[in-house]
């Protein structure tokens, strides 16, 4: 789209995002200031600051977008969080924001001499993103079942012989990002999790770490609200620990807690072939509404050459 400038970010943007972000409700941030939009461009080793950037017309900001860094040794996972002015919706600027990163993500592959791997989230409840993945010959992969639950008074939590349930300190970092690597797969540090605790929405009521009776860290339940919205991010249960029932008894008392602090709805992501959490799930209330795709564009140095 002619018009359209697209320049590194400046800390004096942060308002002007932080508005745009508070206007969409497919953001689930609302009242972010812009002091805490530009605290998270800093998030330990995912380098989002410095590939954090803004559109504008005529001066204007009509859009950000930020991409975030995962580095899994063989490749680098980049995820993208980007936002366009509702004015300024279903005119190309998507469009305009795609080609800008995948020319992007290509130089840098060239000079790192690193295989990308760019991830395009596309959720159903926001039109046009499917058809945006597809212009960039983009692959359709993971798929998510986005659920929800509005019955949050239904749910007792109960206690679960064998582990004891607390809030996480700082000290527990290391314990958090090792049981979310040995569920998920995943390269989570503890600086990035001490990085979570800091931030202005954390409650250390809605974070619960389970510990069993020998004093090992178990599993995890992560949970925000906002308003009378609850979310869940992640739940993790180490995978000696799991078939135990911990996964049923953190998440009833998650539930819980996010229903007395006045959630009256809370939602979640699982993949749509995760058998045994979408029958947890179902079993505690939550049902689905909407999905979200994974689509995958894979950016070789030699391609490019």
């Amino acid at each position: 789209m002619g018009g359209v400038i697209i320049r590194l970010y400046q800390q004096s943007d942060a308002e002007a995002i932080a508005a745009m972000i508070n206007q969409d409700p497919l953001n689930f941030q609302y009242g972010l200031t812009a002091q805490e939009f530009d605290r998270e461009l800093d998030e330990p080793g995912e380098r989002i600051r410095e590939n954090t950037f803004v559109l504008l017309v005529h001066a204007q900001i009509i859009g950000y977008l930020s991409l975030c860094f995962s580095d899994s040794g063989d490749r680098i996972h980049v995820y993208c969080y980007a936002g366009v002015d509702q004015d300024w919706r279903r005119k190309g600027i998507g469009t305009r924001i795609l080609q800008f990163i995948v020319q992007h993500l290509t130089n840098i592959a060239v000079s790192e001499e690193r295989t990308i791997v760019f991830v395009h989230r596309a959720d159903s409840r926001a039109a046009g993103l499917t058809e945006l993945a597809l212009q960039q010959d983009m692959i359709p992969g993971h798929e998510l079942r986005i659920l929800r639950n509005a019955q949050l008074d239904r749910i007792a939590a109960d206690p679960l012989p064998g582990y004891v349930l607390s809030s996480p300190k700082h000290s527990d970092a290391a314990s958090w990002a090792a049981i979310y690597n040995d569920a998920f797969g995943g390269h989570k540090t503890a600086d990035q999790v001490i990085h979570e605790f800091k931030r202005s929405d954390y409650n250390p009521d809605l974070y619960i770490l389970a510990t069993s009776i020998d004093g090992m860290p178990a599993a995890f339940v992560s949970s925000k609200l906002v308003g009378e919205m609850g979310k869940i991010p992640t739940l993790a249960v180490r995978p000696e620990h799991q078939g135990q029932g911990l996964g049923q008894a953190l998440l009833a008392e998650v539930l819980t807690r996010l229903r007395k602090a006045g959630a009256i709805e809370v939602t979640l992501t699982v993949g749509i072939d995760n058998r045994k959490a979408l029958h947890l799930y179902k079993k505690l209330g939550f049902g689905s509404y909407a999905t979200r795709c994974n689509y995958y564009k894979e950016i070789r140095p030699s391609s490019a050459k």
